[in-house]
């Protein structure tokens, strides 16, 4: 299937009255594996952003969930607060500046713990 269709079989599932709670609990591609352009361009987009050192980790976990139709990490609370973060004093010091502060809140809501229970890393799909 392709994006414009995944995008309108979304479309039509709000339409049809459902929650988009109902999308959040959903792979991002139906076929629950991502077509072969995502497969191919995001661990080189992923190795962009680790290289940048500004902590995209926050980032990319959760589009690694999101692809896999996994729970995000740090659970709906983060996901609020990333779309809450509004201070506009915080967007001018950039996105190491704000990932940090996402960073910060999932080990928050995460608590104490083991550094053997920190996020996994990046999803691997199979060849296709």
């Amino acid at each position: 299937m392709d994006i414009w269709s995944e995008s309108i079989e979304d479309a039509s599932t709000i339409r049809g009255g459902h929650s988009s709670k109902l999308l959040t609990g959903k792979a991002l591609w139906s076929t629950r594996r991502p077509p072969e352009w995502v497969r191919n361009l995001w661990p080189k987009l992923e190795s962009v952003f680790h290289d940048a050192s500004q902590d995209w980790d926050v980032w990319t976990r959760w589009y690694d969930a999101v692809l896999a139709g996994n729970p995000t990490p740090g659970g709906e609370e983060l996901d609020i607060y990333r779309v809450t973060l509004d201070s506009e004093d915080d967007w001018k010091k950039g996105p190491a500046h704000v990932n940090a502060l996402i960073k910060a809140k999932e080990e928050e809501i995460a608590g104490p713990g083991d550094e053997d229970d920190a996020p996994l890393g990046l999803l691997q799909y199979p060849a296709s």
